[in-house]
């Protein structure tokens, strides 16, 4: 019986070296490789090899007081751009004496204390995933430039301090303490959210004293506010969207509170000042819908609160008390079902472009006494 010859082909997708040239003189492209006309070696379709995402690997500090940019004091080394870092040990104190690029920063756990502290001098520390910050955790910057990649979270302390920028490009959750501007004469601060900066905590932004103001300005997709907002010094809060307010935002000597869209006020929101400057100012492009447990006080020297149209079902006070005027100015149609009055000191304003609607039960009074409106609407007396 005659056999017969089966031809085995064997396809090698990737081929190593071919002949005995010099390797400064291969050719290694790929136009090389598919005109080659060996009666050896069979020609291949080469194509591209894409990028490899490689896993992100722990790098943990080690415990103990020391500078970021000692790798003996790292589990992996210093920290690169692939490096999950974590600092929490409950007994960290970790000086940031360099820049750096990393994928995710933890900072402190339940218990002890992890601090990250910037040196003082301008450092950039790059994260391309998320902030977090847990309830041992404290982080302060001191002139930094830090960048979050992911929505954050801070359960402890954040401080930025001496011109420090934190830029976060997703959401925040804060439901501790955010401070900026708190040091003396720390001023040119900034913060910016590019989504929703939802505050069950405290945000405490610039101060003011007799010998000190410090600043800043915050700058966030939308607010979601149910704790404390306290605007002090020369500070900003802009909101690029809508905001809703259920705890309290209160602005003082020269601060600014701008919302782009409505703003729905089931809280406190007070414009007031210690008489020692220039009070706050408000502006709300859109709707400020003020509901049945809403307060609006706008009180001090040249408290000036604007808004597009206003919906009241709670309670606005209007009151310069013995500084020079205060004004509530109405660009739209603004409809009272709650009210509205004015204290008994100072010029005070309320301008309506639009229309006025006073519904049946509500109160709209240019004179009266703070005990016609609820307590809480007017400032404590100092003695």
């Amino acid at each position: 019986m005659r056999g017969r010859h089966l031809s085995l082909v064997l396809l090698v997708p990737t081929v190593l070296a071919i002949g005995t040239a010099q390797a400064s003189s291969i050719d290694q492209s790929p136009r090389r490789f598919a005109s080659f006309s060996s009666p050896y070696v069979l020609p291949t379709a080469v194509g591209s090899i894409g990028t490899l995402d490689l896993p992100s690997s722990p790098d943990n500090w080690l415990g103990g007081t020391g500078n970021w940019s000692n790798g003996a004091d790292w589990s992996s080394g210093l920290p690169g751009s692939n490096d999950d870092v974590s600092i929490n040990t409950g007994n960290d104190n970790v000086t940031l004496d360099t820049s750096s690029s990393i994928n995710s920063l933890t900072l402190g756990g339940t218990g002890g204390s992890s601090r990250l502290t910037g040196d003082g001098n301008a450092h950039t520390l790059t994260i391309a995933g998320a902030l977090t910050i847990n309830q041992s955790g404290n982080l302060y910057l001191s002139d930094d430039t830090m960048t979050a990649g992911a929505s954050s979270t801070n359960l402890g302390t954040a401080s930025l301090e001496f011109g420090s920028s934190l830029q976060i490009n997703g959401d925040v959750n804060n439901s501790a303490t955010l401070n900026m501007g708190q040091g003396l004469s720390s001023s040119n601060n900034s913060l910016n959210v590019t989504g929703t900066l939802t505050n069950t905590g405290t945000v405490n932004i610039g101060h003011f004293s007799f010998t000190s103001i410090g600043g800043g300005t915050a700058t966030v997709g939308g607010l979601s506010n149910s704790g404390t907002i306290n605007l002090g010094g020369e500070s900003t809060l802009q909101v690029n969207g809508n905001a809703t307010n259920s705890g309290v935002v209160s602005l003082d000597v020269s601060t600014a509170l701008s919302v782009t869209g409505n703003l729905i006020n089931s809280g406190t929101l007070e414009i007031l000042s210690d008489d020692n400057g220039i009070a706050g100012q408000v502006s709300i492009v859109g709707t400020l819908t003020n509901t049945s447990t809403g307060l609006v006080m706008v009180g001090g020297d040249v408290a000036r609160a604007t808004v597009g149209t206003l919906v009241n079902q709670g309670a606005i006070g209007i009151d310069a008390g013995f500084a020079s005027s205060a004004v509530f100015a109405i660009a739209g149609d603004a409809t009272n079902s709650g009210s509205i009055g004015f204290g008994s000191e100072g010029t005070n304003h309320l301008t309506v472009g639009g229309a006025l609607t006073n519904n049946a039960g509500a109160t709209l009074a240019l004179r009266i006494f703070p005990e016609q409106l609820p307590s809480e609407a007017w400032p404590t007396p100092e003695p």
